[in-house]
C-alpha cells in the first residue's frame, strides 16, 4: 500500500520502487529510423529491434520534487517489451548506454520474456548533455543496446520516489484450473508438485487481503516459481510420467484437452490487440469470426481444418471502432459464442 501519486515496480533483484508519472519522450531513433510513434503509446505496436542495433531515447528532463512535491532519488527507463522466438531469456536483453562525467559507459543491463513484460531501469541524469547524439540542457538521453531481437512496445522515463509504503504477503484461498479443477494444494508451495498450463488454458487464483488505508492506493505485485516446457513428439514417456506423477494429471490432459472450449479474450476490455483461446479435443473444422451487435460479420480469424490441442489467435481490432462485440467459434458440431469490450 502506497501513496495514491506513486506507480510500483520490482526490479530483477526483487527490490519494489515507488515512482513518478513520467517525463516526456521527445525522440526515439532505432540506429537512424525514428521510431518516436511506435514506443510512445502502450498499443501493440511495436518496434522490432536486432540484436547489434541501438535504440537512443532523449526525455526532456525528469521530475523535480517541487513538480512531484516529494524527494525523487534517480529516473528511470519504464519499458514494455518481449524477446523475439528463438531468443533466450535467461541471457541479457539489452545495456543501457549513457554519458556520465563526460565518459560514454554501460550503466545497466536487463532481460525480458517471451511474453510482454514491465521493466523499470535505473538510469543516470547526466551533469551534461549526451555528447554523441542530440540530447540539449533539461534533456536525458539514453541509448540501449541489443543484444537479443526484441520488439518495444512502449518506453518512458520516470523519476523514482523516496516514499514509505507498507507490505503484506497474501494468502492463497483458490486456484481454479480451466481444465482440471481445483488446483490449490499444488501452488501452495515451492515443492516441485506443480500445475501444467497448456497454450488455452489458465489458472483463477483467489487471494486474502487485508482492508485498504483510507487515502492509500494498492498495487500487486505477483510472484510465481515455474518453467517452460516443450510437449511434443521428441517428449519421452518417462518425462511425461515424471509430470504426471508431479502434477497428479493423466498423460492425455498433459498433451490435449478432453473437451471443446471457448475461453473469454484476455486483456478485455482491449486496445486494440487482445488474444482468444479455445480447445479442440480431435482434428475439428474451425470458424472463428467476429460480429458487431447488429449482427453483422467484421472479421475471420480462423477458418480451417486443426488438429486437437490448445490453440491462441490474436486479434487486433485496430480498424474497429469502440464498443461491445461478439466472437463466435464453430468447430464440428460445437458452437459458442462471448462478448468482448474495444476501449480507445
Amino acid at each position: 500500500d502506497h501513496e495514491p501519486e506513486a506507480s510500483v515496480s520490482v526490479s530483477e533483484d526483487g527490490s519494489i520502487s515507488q515512482y513518478a508519472k513520467p517525463s516526456v519522450i521527445a525522440n526515439a531513433q532505432l540506429d537512424k529510423d525514428d521510431v518516436l510513434k511506435l514506443v510512445y503509446e502502450l498499443d501493440g505496436n511495436y518496434v522490432h529491434a536486432e540484436r547489434g542495433t541501438t535504440l537512443q531515447l532523449t526525455f526532456d528532463g525528469s521530475q523535480t520534487k517541487a513538480e512531484t512535491g516529494y524527494k525523487a532519488l534517480s529516473p528511470a527507463v519504464t519499458m514494455v517489451g518481449i524477446i523475439e522466438p528463438g531468443a533466450e531469456k535467461k541471457f541479457i536483453a539489452g545495456s543501457v548506454n549513457q554519458s556520465v562525467d563526460g565518459k560514454y559507459i554501460n550503466t545497466h543491463q536487463f532481460r525480458l520474456r517471451r511474453n510482454p513484460s514491465f521493466i523499470w531501469i535505473p538510469v543516470y541524469q547526466p551533469g551534461k548533455p549526451v555528447e554523441n547524439g542530440g540530447a540539449k540542457d533539461g534533456q536525458v538521453q539514453v541509448d540501449i543496446n541489443w543484444q537479443q531481437s526484441v520488439r518495444v512496445d512502449w518506453t518512458e522515463l520516470s523519476n523514482q520516489l523516496d516514499l514509505p509504503y507498507t507490505t503484506y504477503t497474501c494468502e492463497l484461498l483458490n486456484a481454479e484450473h480451466s481444465h482440471n479443477g481445483n488446483v490449490t494444494d499444488l501452488l501452495l508451495d515451492a515443492d516441485n508438485n506443480i500445475a501444467i498450463l497448456n497454450p488455452g488454458s489458465y489458472v483463477d487464483l483467489v487471494f486474502d487481503a487485508p482492508p485498504l488505508a483510507e487515502g492509500k492506493k494498492r498495487s500487486f505485485i505477483f510472484v510465481s516459481n515455474g518453467r517452460y516446457e516443450r510437449l511434443d513428439d521428441k517428449f519421452t514417456e518417462s518425462a511425461l510420467v515424471e509430470i504426471k506423477s508431479k502434477s497428479n494429471l493423466s498423460n492425455d490432459n498433459v498433451t490435449k484437452p478432453t473437451r471443446y472450449e471457448l475461453s473469454q479474450n484476455r486483456p478485455n476490455p482491449f486496445n486494440p490487440v487482445t488474444k482468444i483461446n479455445y480447445a479442440l479435443p480431435e482434428p475439428s473444422h474451425v470458424t472463428l469470426k467476429i460480429y458487431d451487435v447488429l449482427g453483422r460479420e467484421v472479421a475471420t480469424l480462423v477458418n480451417e481444418m486443426q488438429d486437437a490441442g490448445y490453440k491462441s489467435v490474436t486479434f487486433n481490432a485496430e480498424n474497429l471502432s469502440s464498443g461491445v462485440y461478439f466472437y463466435k467459434l464453430t468447430a464440428g458440431s460445437y458452437t459458442a459464442v462471448k462478448k468482448l469490450l474495444i476501449t480507445k
